[in-house]
């Protein structure tokens, strides 16, 4: 695991990849959001 190791993962990082990442912390803003809302009608309850 030298230099070149590191090279090749920075290298690696196709537009897939940053989209993938970026899809998830998507998903992860949308459960947050989801879990509040549902967290405020049950209080409303």
């Amino acid at each position: 695991m030298g230099e070149g190791y590191t090279e090749l993962i920075s290298e690696d990082e196709s537009e897939d990849d940053r989209r993938q990442r970026h899809s998830w912390a998507l998903l992860e803003r949308l459960r947050k959001e989801e879990w509040k809302q549902r967290q405020k009608i049950h209080s409303r309850k």
